[in-house]
């Protein structure tokens, strides 16, 4: 379900094994997902659209890294942390203007930490 060794490990509390994460219910990996990116990213508060594209963006490299962007896209110091001056820039912005900047810097992003190696394969 996309949980990885080490995130289930700190979830828990404890080191997992392999087989842990393929047992892995539904629901604690919904648990998961929604306090570890979507909390973290105050997913219930961002402008429908900009709230699914910072959660992914967090699910694939983080969620600091995911709000730092946003907040560069924004115009803010990128401290890695949504308050109220963050959300104030956010709502003066119209979300597609925030998406579509946000995309491409992921995309910018992903492309250099692949080196195009494995570019065409992820």
């Amino acid at each position: 379900m996309g949980v990885t060794r080490a995130t289930l490990s700190n979830w828990r509390g404890y080191p997992v094994s392999k087989q842990e994460v393929r047992d892995l219910k539904v629901d604690e990996a919904i648990a998961i997902y929604k306090a570890r990116y979507w909390d973290a990213v105050r997913g219930d508060e961002l402008p429908g659209g900009v709230d699914y594209c910072v959660y992914d963006f967090a699910v694939n490299s983080g969620p600091s890294r995911a709000i730092k962007e946003l907040q560069k896209v924004v115009g803010v110091e990128a401290d890695g942390a949504i308050g109220p001056v963050t959300m104030g820039a956010v709502s003066r912005m119209l979300p597609a203007s925030i998406i579509n900047r946000l995309c491409d810097r992921r995309l910018s992003f992903m492309q250099r930490i692949q080196h195009g190696r494995l570019w065409k394969t992820f």
